[in-house]
């Protein structure tokens, strides 16, 4: 493929269109940068381990390989700062729990991960068991990031930041066409928006889900690490806190719950002595799967149609890798991995 459409920009769309630009692959980028709602509003966080049931992310060694060497590329070529790596701390409720983790931090991978033994936080967090600390983590400011990505692109007069009319699309034996012009293929990373809107999409498959996140002020000056609980707190670089996320599958809509907000900022203070001062509630979709695995690869009776998408709360730790495996089934042919090929997630032929 020597050029390629992208339809989005959000954090998949943006990695996707840096990786491309590496492999010497024109890109034509389309879409409004706002209808990336859930990588705007999202954390940002990265984490190979989900903390609340001590398991490994899914490939969380390929992902964290490709997010180590992808971002701080990402950030010299657009010359944006974005990218924070920090560590993450999760109270221990037990000396069980304290166990479990001095056990997990002697086994492969766990070990570059996990500090084994517990650590005190500040006195103004209620941890009488201590917290575990974890490695190899951090957040990447999603907006600057976008934004950074959009600059680079339009440097590069790659970028039109204008609606995409999906009826507009058509879909040639060698390519497609969009609005007149040619294209060898083009690859969708509409996030939720393919939900709602593109026809070629398996929308059955999607999952959305609804994420409250607030952004706070006045907490501890030295609050300067990524805090797990029920919930997470994450230290902006401009005395900003941000406090999330929720999980409602019941409202896949951008529409803060203030309710869940409420409760959420009730947990905060049930493991600190802190008063935050909120000063932003904000919501967005994510593109959920109900397998909970992305969906990458190609349309299975259009090959020149490709798909990044269903990368849900993950989305910073996923990107890298799930667009060198795209990027390597467009110019090589290599197969993605089965359990992220999104031919998964179409009707099955009865014949």
């Amino acid at each position: 493929m020597k050029h390629m459409l992208l339809v989005g920009q959000g954090i998949a769309g943006s990695t996707l269109a840096l990786l491309a630009e590496e492999r010497g692959i024109r890109v034509t980028c389309i879409g409004l940068p706002g209808l990336s709602n859930s990588s705007a509003v999202a954390s940002g966080i990265w984490n190979p381990i989900v903390l609340k049931r001590m398991t490994l992310v899914w490939r969380a060694a390929e992902m964290l390989e490709a997010l180590e060497a992808f971002y701080p590329k990402a950030q010299a070529l657009t010359e944006e700062v974005f990218f924070h790596p920090m560590p993450v701390y999760r109270i221990f409720h037990s000396p069980a729990e304290v166990n479990e983790w001095q056990v997990k931090s002697t086994l492969p991978l766990w070990n570059t991960l996990l500090i084994s033994d517990p650590v005190e936080l500040p006195a103004y967090i209620r941890a009488p068991y201590g917290a575990g600390k974890v490695l190899r983590t951090g957040y990447v400011n999603t907006v600057k990031y976008i934004e950074g990505v959009q600059r680079r692109l339009q440097f590069l007069e790659w970028a039109f930041y204008e609606q995409f009319f999906y009826d507009k699309l058509k879909i040639k034996d060698s390519g497609v066409e969009y609005l007149g012009l040619w294209y060898d293929g083009v690859v969708f990373a509409d996030g939720m928006y393919a939900w709602q809107h593109n026809p070629w999409f398996p929308r059955t498959w999607m999952r959305p889900t609804r994420g409250d996140v607030l952004t706070l002020t006045d907490l501890p000056a030295d609050w300067n690490f990524i805090l797990h609980f029920s919930h997470f707190v994450v230290p902006l670089a401009d005395g900003q806190w941000k406090l999330g996320a929720t999980y409602d599958f019941k409202r896949p809509t951008p529409q803060p719950n203030l309710l869940m907000a409420g409760q959420m900022l009730d947990e905060l203070k049930s493991v600190a002595e802190v008063t935050p001062v909120v000063t932003k509630a904000e919501a967005g979709v994510r593109p959920n799967t109900k397998d909970r695995r992305p969906m990458i690869g190609s349309h299975p009776e259009h090959p020149q149609v490709f798909f990044i998408n269903g990368l849900g709360s993950r989305g910073v730790l996923l990107a890298p890798k799930l667009s060198e495996w795209l990027l390597d089934w467009i110019t090589e042919g290599s197969p993605v991995p089965e359990e992220a090929d999104i031919k998964r997630c179409f009707p099955k032929n009865k014949d």
